[in-house]
């Protein structure tokens, strides 16, 4: 009913050369959700102008689409917000009460302004960008509302941490599966238990051909079907896709994961309940079998040029318990087959969005624990730019960032080598009045003169209010030396 009554407004404001946005949300994260008659794989496919997409309710699923627009509460915080907003589109006039009431009309609310300023700027400076991710989570929310009810929350909430997880190596997105014309932007494509079941004859065709052209599907406990929208008269092609044939074991106490590739091993949190796969074809691939056993923990099917990466066991449990072993290996795993050009070599940032503009290029990183750092790798040749030299600027700090060792800018610029070797970042606490500098500085790689000058300056500033910023967040930009502007046309 709502899908038809949009369809009619859709094309009633069309009649009138009127233009429309629609509202997109990840139902199945709310405890209500199935009660809201949102169909949002049905309602992107209406011919509406706009998706207006609230960013800070984690409506990840939506963020793909070209003509979809930021917007909503600011959330966790401004830093939060302007990293995760950065994603190509200009950010909606839709917004409400506490990012344009409050900066104007609260005095002691003053700050609020700048980093609504600096949304604005930075969406618009962005747009008409390229998404630089590679990888994606499907997110099926219809089969999990009518498999789980008001059970849906707490399963959707385990797609939110693993797109937690991977971006702290690498960008990740998060769609809806029904999103057949996207597949193709990425490498990797990873699915939970649910998220395949019960697809569309139409959604099930367009995932084949994913794998068969080459591409990588991560499934947790596999279970792949088509039916009727209601998930009746189902057809279970879960075998073909896998190699295997499996059985529940119920739960069972399996210690963890012997991984054959290195000869290691990886414990899990807890009792696990697994499935006893069974190779079915000769094309059958075993990374890791469960400790003690000789059943495959892992496996990997090779369908036309791509894979079938199959876990037989709840994977999304291992990182809701936070356990980090086996979220390093699963992170290593997914970024050797999306082999992505920007990624965290070391530290604790998350990486949020990662866009490309013409030979720029930009890098947004949040973290809720603060403060912190990380070290950035990005490859421009997987990106085609090639320049001489690169410029580096941090746009939350408002800085340029120098060569290491670089005061007086004498050294010239970055080269793409210094780059891909890895970019340190820190973000520290905004204007955290009680955060001490360390007694001595590592300051080897500049001249005695510089030295002594750079940590007499910084000292003296760091105390002054005047010079305090806000650190809340960090936008990474690398800018071409000769180019000063995106899109900067050269005049003789």
């Amino acid at each position: 009913v709502n899908t038809s009554f949009m369809k009619d407004l859709v094309d009633y404001c069309h009649k009138k050369k009127l233009k429309i946005m629609i509202e997109l949300r990840p139902n199945a994260q709310y405890s209500n959700g199935w009660s809201w008659g949102f169909d949002n794989g049905a309602l992107t496919k209406l011919g509406a102008d706009y998706y207006y997409v609230a960013t800070a309710d984690g409506c990840e699923p939506c963020f793909i689409y070209p003509n979809a627009l930021v917007g909503g509460h600011v959330g966790n915080t401004w830093g939060y917000y302007n990293t995760v907003s950065l994603r190509g589109k200009q950010a909606s006039t839709h917004f409400v009460f506490n990012q344009i009431a409050a900066p104007l009309l609260y005095g002691s609310n003053a700050k609020g302004l700048k980093p609504l300023t600096q949304l604005i700027r930075n969406t618009r400076e962005w747009a008409g960008s390229k998404n630089l991710a590679r990888v994606s989570i499907l997110y099926n929310q219809i089969t999990l509302q009518l498999l789980l009810g008001d059970k849906s929350p707490a399963t959707a909430k385990k797609d939110v941490k693993i797109l937690s997880v991977l971006s702290s190596s690498q960008d990740a997105d998060m769609m809806l599966i029904e999103a057949n014309d996207y597949y193709k932007n990425y490498n990797v494509l990873i699915a939970r238990e649910y998220s395949m079941q019960g697809l569309s004859p139409e959604t099930l065709v367009g995932l084949k051909q994913f794998v068969e052209n080459g591409g990588i599907l991560f499934s947790f406990l596999p279970h792949i079907s088509s039916s009727l929208a209601d998930l009746t008269h189902e057809n279970d092609v879960t075998d073909q896709w896998t190699g295997t044939t499996t059985a529940n074991q119920g739960n069972v106490s399996i210690k963890g994961l012997a991984i054959k590739e290195n000869n290691t091993s990886l414990n899990f949190s807890d009792t696990m309940t697994i499935r006893k796969p069974q190779a079915i074809s000769s094309k059958i691939e075993v990374l890791a079998n469960f400790i003690g056993t000789d059943i495959p923990a892992i496996t990997i099917n090779r369908l036309g040029k791509g894979k079938v990466v199959s876990f037989h066991f709840d994977a999304g449990l291992e990182f809701q318990k936070n356990n980090t072993e086996f979220e390093k290996y699963f992170c290593s795993l997914v970024k050797k087959y999306s082999d992505p050009a920007i990624v965290e070599l070391s530290g604790h940032l998350e990486i949020k969005t990662t866009l490309q503009k013409g030979n720029w290029v930009a890098v947004s990183l949040y973290s809720d624990k603060i403060p912190v750092t990380g070290v950035i790798s990005i490859d421009l040749s997987k990106l085609g730019i090639e320049k001489e030299g690169y410029r580096i600027l941090m746009l939350g700090k408002g800085m340029e960032i120098r060569r290491p060792g670089d005061y007086t800018g004498e050294k010239g610029f970055w080269t793409a080598d210094e780059i891909k070797q890895g970019v340190p970042v820190t973000i520290v606490k905004d204007n955290d009045e009680n955060l001490r500098l360390p007694e001595k500085f590592d300051l080897s790689s500049f001249s005695k003169k510089d030295a002594s000058y750079v940590d007499r300056i910084t000292r003296g500033w760091w105390e002054s209010q005047s010079f305090k910023r806000s650190y809340e967040h960090e936008i990474l930009v690398i800018a071409p030396y000769d180019e000063w502007a995106i899109g900067e046309e050269k005049t003789e």
